[in-house]
């Protein structure tokens, strides 16, 4: 009789998926700002504060503003603010 452990799907992570975890977690370590291009011409400014699989924390240092949560789906692009 098969184990619990053997009857759950497992969820497979591929290397884009693993790179791009890292590149998030680079930004939030380090407070980068970033614009994230969405669909519909969408353009949001901001810091990751977290995320996870399928969504992204992101919003600015203002505690009185609290950050959205934006779908990874809906991410057309995501791009380095130079700073200045």
């Amino acid at each position: 009789m098969p184990s619990r452990r053997d009857r759950r799907p497992s969820v497979k992570i591929d290397r884009s998926t693993l790179e791009q975890d890292k590149f998030l977690d680079m930004c939030q370590r380090q407070e980068i700002l970033l614009t994230l291009h969405l669909e519909g011409d969408v353009q949001l400014n901001g810091l990751v504060h977290r995320h996870d699989r399928k969504v992204i924390e992101f919003g600015g240092k203002n505690p009185l503003k609290p950050p959205r949560l934006v779908s990874k789906s809906a991410i057309v692009f995501a791009k380095v603010n130079p700073t200045t």
